[in-house]
């Protein structure tokens, strides 16, 4: 069509030439798409275990996915794997780790324990709990 154009330059040849070549590039995008997905699939699954290619998209895979630095909110970069661990540690312990646990939460009343729940054994239950089963009932 390109060439039909250019011999013979009339506006129907030229749009029709467009057309096709936004066709092209659509396409070309979704074949790209396609491949770009191909190779992020799970190569173990697919059988391509040993070979030269699989070992080297797994070192891509691992150089992308690794972490390489950290920027503290001072602004310093910190590249050591030690001081990186530290700081890992100590940034997510902040966040996730409890405050400090005050002795109120370590010893409770009975009656905060009964108030979790509306649930209440009666007298009789009770006793029937700490009784020691007979033999017939074991």
């Amino acid at each position: 069509m390109q060439v039909q154009a250019l011999q013979s330059p009339t506006q129907e040849n030229f749009e029709a030439e467009r057309e096709l070549h936004f066709r092209w590039s659509f396409l070309r995008t979704i074949e790209e798409s396609y491949f770009r997905q191909k190779s992020r699939i799970n190569w173990l699954r697919e059988g391509d275990l040993n070979t030269a290619y699989f070992h080297r998209m797994c070192q891509v895979r691992a150089s992308f996915n690794a972490i390489r630095a950290f920027m503290t909110p001072s602004g310093s970069l910190i590249t050591d794997p030690m001081e990186m661990s530290i700081h890992a540690i100590s940034h997510f312990g902040s966040m996730l780790a409890p405050a400090v646990i005050s002795p109120s939460f370590v010893y409770s009343a009975h009656s905060w324990f009964a108030e979790l729940t509306g649930f209440q054994l009666s007298e009789f239950e009770s006793q029937q709990m700490v009784l020691m089963p007979s033999r017939e009932e074991i």
